[in-house]
């Protein structure tokens, strides 16, 4: 066989061996995704992350799925769960202040998203963590954001219950404890203003 068809024989096994364990990254990763929701779902210990191990860049797999929108919102939920069940410590609520911060911020990058229903998921925990705020002494400006958030939500995605929910309920508890909150009617979709970690105030949880 003359040396040039070696070479392009030697190319086009290359390139099957490299297809065949791109193909075996994509499944892993979609693997990866039903593993950690069943581990979720059960209360597994552990911190799942939605990742898989891979021959290539993750990234590669990742990007062909289009699931970096679900695992950025599936971590941020984690992180809005951690700011619940994170016991009180010694540090005078410096662990817990980190991580209400990092629940906001990840709440907040997924509110971006440009899925509506995703986005709209992220808004509704964002406003119940930011009326935690309100009721640990943030405020009326605190309540503003959290109303905002949860009709943000709403406007996203109508379908949205939970956050329809928790609206009513918000606003519920603001009238009776005589609370009010300025307009946030006209603040519209993805533009809530949140302050970002490193300046949020620790609160309990709602």
């Amino acid at each position: 066989m003359r040396p040039g068809r070696l070479v392009s024989a030697a190319v086009l096994v290359a390139v099957a061996i490299a297809l065949g364990l791109f193909a075996r990254d994509v499944r892993a990763t979609q693997r990866s995704f039903a593993r950690d929701d069943l581990r979720v779902a059960a209360a597994a210990p552990g911190q799942p992350d939605w990742r898989a191990s891979t021959t290539f860049p993750f990234a590669w797999s990742d990007d062909l799925l289009g699931l970096g929108g679900d695992r950025r919102l599936r971590l941020a939920i984690q992180e809005f769960k951690l700011t619940y069940s994170r016991p009180a410590g010694f540090d005078s609520g410096q662990a817990a202040t980190r991580a209400r911060d990092a629940a906001e911020a990840a709440l907040a990058a997924s509110a971006q998203d440009a899925d509506p229903k995703r986005a709209s998921q992220a808004l509704d925990l964002l406003g119940l963590l930011v009326f935690g705020d309100s009721t640990a002494g943030g405020g009326s400006a605190a309540a503003t954001r959290a109303v905002s958030d949860l009709q943000q939500s709403i406007a996203l995605d109508d379908a949205n219950d939970a956050a329809k929910t928790n609206l009513e309920l918000v606003l519920k508890l603001l009238r009776t404890n005589g609370s009010r909150v300025g307009s946030a009617a006209a603040a519209g979709p993805r533009s809530s203003g949140h302050r970002g970690a490193g300046s949020g105030t620790p609160g309990e949880g709602y």
